[in-house]
């Protein structure tokens, strides 16, 4: 009996000291992200140690690892952030990449497993993806990245993922009464303000929902990376915009060709990050591409 109990005890030494080495924390996410990247500038993947069955897809499109931006990128600028999560095992860069002289607005998500590259997704925007694009707005990434939430307010990654997620109810209900947001909350969208500005009818991050009735839904709605300690949730969606949708009166009126744009059938497809504090969301800021009406990310549900 003894010998079965030490036995047992063994073996559950030994699993569970293999999970942790094949765990990887922060810093080697980090360190992944980093030798991603570097083979990527370097349009080499025989640099990466990558899992047998990687799975690789770029603005919703399954491609084998070389293809897409591996083909013709260069060289990163100078705006590089980087988001964590060792619970999920899941690391995102958002910058800029050169191909060649063209800057590209990047949001590059990996999922590593067993020390290994087991998912990689790229949502890319270029110079004509989308009205969007100012690769220029990306100088320095936002302070409240770096902040850190005192502990005592510090929220469970659920809660924090459904302070974000009302976001999307909101937009989907076209009601900013049920979206968790402080008033100041501003939003970025491809590095333009798209809130509170100039010839802009939104305000801020919660008012919107009330005027992007053109969205009929929001789906695949995933939320790989959230960092407990800062108050960050990175998600990506799917913006369902149909034919024949509506666009608030008062956009049109003030912006003609925009709403035009917006009454364009398409699915959009965005990596967003919320910074949330006090339980309210303070700031977001989306990389976005647009996609034929109806197209999948690649990544839903089977």
């Amino acid at each position: 009996m003894r010998h079965a109990i030490r036995l047992a005890m063994t073996l559950l030494a030994l699993w569970t000291g293999n999970a942790l080495a094949a765990s990887c924390d922060s810093a080697c996410l980090n360190g992944q992200l980093d030798r991603y990247l570097s083979a990527l500038t370097a349009r080499d993947p025989s640099k990466l140690k990558l899992a047998p069955s990687v799975r690789y897809t770029e603005n919703g499109s399954a491609l084998k690892v070389g293809e897409g931006l591996w083909a013709k990128a260069t060289e990163l600028g100078k705006y590089r952030q980087r988001f964590a999560d060792a619970t999920s095992q899941q690391a995102l860069f958002i910058g800029i990449v050169n191909e060649g002289g063209a800057p590209t607005i990047a949001a590059i998500r990996l999922g590593i497993r067993d020390d290994a590259i087991a998912e990689i997704e790229h949502v890319v925007a270029r110079k004509g993806s989308h009205a969007l694009f100012a690769p220029e707005g990306f100088v320095s990434p936002h302070p409240s990245l770096s902040s850190v939430i005192a502990p005592a307010k510090r929220l469970p990654r659920e809660r924090l993922i459904a302070i974000a997620d009302s976001y999307f109810v909101g937009i989907e209900q076209h009601d900013s009464k049920v979206i968790f947001a402080n008033d100041a909350c501003q939003r970025f969208e491809n590095g333009v303000a798209t809130t509170n500005q100039p010839g802009r009818t939104s305000r801020n991050c919660a008012h919107s929902a009330d005027l992007l009735t053109y969205i009929k839904s929001v789906d695949d709605r995933r939320y790989p990376i959230v960092d407990v300690e800062h108050g960050i949730v990175v998600s990506t969606i799917l913006f369902d915009i149909p034919p024949n949708q509506n666009v608030n009166s008062a956009q049109i009126s003030q912006d003609p060709q925009a709403a035009a744009r917006m009454l364009q059938p398409r699915t959009l497809l965005l990596t967003e990050w919320f910074k949330i504090d006090d339980g309210k969301i303070q700031h977001i800021e989306a990389i976005m591409h647009n996609l034929p009406h109806g197209s999948k990310s690649g990544w839903e549900k089977k």
